[in-house]
C-alpha cells in the first residue's frame, strides 16, 4: 500500500494580473443528439412552462463596464434581457493590483520543475459576450384539459397543489407544483422503442394537508421498481450534500410495444402515507450510449475483483447515482450534448491526501471517433482535467481519489472518461498509469494515447460489486495511481469524467433503503426541514 502520509510541500504565489483569464473552449457539442422522443411533464399544473432565455455577458471582455475598477468587486446587472454570470472567485476584495489566489505552483524538490495548478475556475471566465446554452424545452402540465400526460388512477383522487413553502434556490418550472395522491396513479407515454433516459423530479414540501414528513411511495416502469418506500424528505435531507429539490434518474429499454407506464403507489399500511412527483422527462438516447461495449470488450467488462467479465445487458436499468466533471465546473442540463444530462464539480469528492493538478485544454480541437461519438459526453467535460502533477516523489506516494456513497448489495457500472491534451504528452508510453475501483486495481497499464491518440475522447467501463451486509449505504472508491521509471516518461496519471450507475438486480430492483437521519450533536438546535 502506497504510503498516504503527505510529504512537505513547498507552495509558491505566482504573481499575474487580476484581469480575468481567458479560456477558449475547443469544439461545441451542445445538442449533438437530437431526441426522437423528449417529453418533459410539469405535474400539477394546468398550462405549459418554457425557461426563459438568457443572454449571459462576459465579464472579462475588454472594457467591460461589468467589472469594477476600484475593489475588484462583483457587480452583477439583472434587466429584462440580460443577465451577467460573474465569475467572483477573481474578485477579491482587494485593491486591483492585488494578486489573487487563483494559481499556485508546486515546486519539484527534487528536480526543480514547476507545475502549474490553476484552479477550476479558470477556465470558465470568459471575454467575449458568451450565450451559454439554456433548457429551452416546453415543461407541459399534465392537468391540462384533455392534456394526453394526465395521469390514470382508478379512484381519481390524486390532487395538485402548490408548495407551501418556497426556497429560492429551487427552479420553479419543474418543481413549483406537484401531482400528490395516497391512492395509486400511473402516467402512460407513447414513445418510439429503446433506451430512455426517465427523471422524476421531488421538491419535498408540505403541500395542502399533506405533510412533508409522510411521502413514503414506489415507482414502477417498464417492469423495473425504481424507488420503493422512498421518503423524499428522508433523502433530501441527510444527502450530502443536502438538497431542498433533487431529481433520480433512471436508463431503461422501451420494448416494441411502444408504451411506457410510470407507476407511483403509497406504502401500503399507512393511511398517512402519499405519492408525489413534480416533474417527469423522458428522453431517448442513443443506442450505443450505455448499452454498449464497444469500446472496452465485446465480451463483456472488467469485473472489479474477479477474472471473468461482467455481461452488462440490455434488459438491465440503470439508477444514475453521480456524475462528475473532473477538474472543471458543473455542467447543467443545457450544457450537455442533447439529452440533458448534468454534471457535478468533482472537488467536493476528492479524497486522496493531494488534490492534483488542474491542467486546461486551451488550443487542441477536439476530435470524436466512431466508437465515441461526439454526444458521449459535453465538450467542456472534455477540456479540463485532474492530474497529480510533475513530483515524481509525491505522485508515486499516494493515489489520487474520488469516492461517491453508493447503496451496499448492488453492481454498478463505472465508466470513465478521458482525453489527452496537454502539450508533453503526445506519444503512447508517456503517461502510463493504474486504475482502481474500490481499492482493486482493475488497469495496470492504462495510456490513453494508445487507446485514443492526441485530443481524442475515450472512456473505459468497468463494474463493481459492492457487499455489506451490515450497512445500507457505502462509499465507491476511483482512484489513478502513478507508475514508475521504466514504464512511463511521466510519472503522472489523469481523468476528465466520471459516471457511476447502479445496475438493476435479478429481480429488476433499483431501489435502495432510505437513509438514517444524520444524528444532532445534543448542544445544537435542530435545522428546520428543506422547503
Amino acid at each position: 500500500m502506497k504510503n498516504m502520509k503527505p510529504p512537505l510541500l513547498l507552495f509558491i504565489v505566482v504573481s499575474v494580473s487580476l484581469k480575468a483569464l481567458t479560456v477558449s473552449v475547443t469544439g461545441d457539442n451542445v445538442d449533438a443528439y437530437r431526441p426522437t422522443d423528449d417529453i418533459a411533464i410539469n405535474c400539477g399544473i394546468s398550462s405549459s412552462s418554457t425557461v426563459v432565455k438568457r443572454t449571459w455577458i462576459g465579464d472579462a471582455e475588454e472594457g467591460s463596464r461589468y467589472f469594477s475598477d476600484d475593489f475588484g468587486l462583483p457587480l452583477i446587472f439583472v434587466t429584462s434581457d440580460y443577465a451577467l454570470l460573474v465569475n467572483s472567485f477573481f474578485r477579491s476584495i482587494q485593491p486591483r493590483h492585488h494578486t489573487p489566489p487563483s494559481v499556485i505552483e508546486q515546486r519539484d524538490e527534487e528536480h526543480e520543475s514547476v507545475a502549474p495548478a490553476v484552479h477550476r475556475h479558470l477556465c470558465l471566465a470568459r471575454s467575449a459576450h458568451a450565450t451559454p446554452p439554456v433548457d429551452k424545452r416546453t415543461w407541459i402540465g399534465d392537468a391540462e384539459e384533455g392534456s394526453r400526460y394526465s395521469p390514470i388512477e382508478k379512484t381519481r383522487s390524486s390532487i395538485i397543489a402548490k408548495a407551501n413553502g418556497s426556497d429560492p434556490s429551487v427552479r420553479p418550472v419543474q418543481y413549483d407544483t406537484a401531482r400528490l395522491s395516497r391512492s395509486e396513479f400511473a402516467y402512460t407515454f407513447h414513445v418510439t422503442a429503446g433506451p430512455k433516459f426517465v427523471r422524476l423530479h421531488f421538491f419535498p414540501s408540505d403541500y395542502l394537508n399533506f405533510r412533508r414528513a409522510d411521502s413514503f411511495f414506489s415507482v414502477e416502469a417498464a417492469g423495473f421498481t425504481l424507488l420503493r418506500n422512498f421518503s423524499a424528505s428522508l433523502f433530501a435531507d441527510n444527502t450530502t450534500p443536502r438538497a431542498s429539490s433533487f431529481s433520480k434518474e433512471f436508463c431503461l429499454t422501451v420494448g416494441d410495444d411502444q408504451i411506457l407506464n410510470i407507476t407511483f403507489a403509497p406504502t401500503p399500511g399507512n393511511s398517512d402515507a402519499y405519492a408525489f412527483v413534480n416533474g417527469i422527462e423522458v428522453v431517448s438516447m442513443p443506442e450505443r450510449l450505455y448499452y454498449n461495449s464497444v469500446v472496452d470488450s465485446t465480451e463483456g467488462i472488467k469485473l472489479a475483483g474477479q477474472v471473468s467479465p461482467f455481461t452488462f445487458r440490455t434488459t438491465d436499468a440503470l439508477a444514475m447515482v453521480k456524475r462528475l466533471n473532473v477538474g472543471g465546473n458543473s455542467i447543467d442540463s443545457a450544457g450537455d450534448a442533447g439529452m440533458y444530462r448534468t454534471w457535478d464539480a468533482d472537488d467536493d469528492y476528492v479524497t486522496s491526501s493531494y488534490i492534483g493538478v488542474l491542467p486546461v485544454n486551451t488550443t487542441i480541437q477536439l476530435n470524436y471517433s466512431d466508437q465515441v461519438p461526439n454526444y458521449t459526453a459535453p465538450d467542456l467535460m472534455y477540456t479540463t482535467a485532474r492530474s497529480m502533477g510533475t513530483n515524481k516523489t509525491i505522485n508515486l506516494s499516494y493515489n489520487l481519489t474520488w469516492s461517491i456513497e453508493v447503496d451496499t448489495n448492488f453492481y454498478y457500472l463505472v465508466r470513465l472518461h478521458f482525453c489527452e491534451f496537454q502539450i508533453e504528452i503526445n506519444n503512447p508510453t508517456d503517461r502510463v498509469f493504474e486504475i482502481f475501483i474500490d481499492s482493486q486495481m482493475v488497469d495496470d497499464h492504462a495510456d490513453v494515447i494508445s487507446w485514443s491518440g492526441k485530443g481524442m475522447p475515450v472512456y473505459r467501463d468497468y463494474a463493481v460489486y459492492m457487499h455489506d451486509g451490515q450497512k445500507k449505504r457505502t462509499n465507491l472508491s476511483v482512484a489513478v495511481g502513478a507508475l514508475p521509471d521504466g514504464y512511463t516518461l511521466y510519472s503522472d496519471a489523469i481523468l476528465n469524467g466520471l459516471e457511476i450507475f447502479k445496475i438493476s438486480n435479478s429481480d429488476g430492483n433499483l431501489a435502495g433503503l432510505n437513509p438514517d437521519p444524520v444524528p444532532v450533536p445534543d448542544n445544537q438546535p435542530v435545522p428546520p426541514p428543506a422547503r
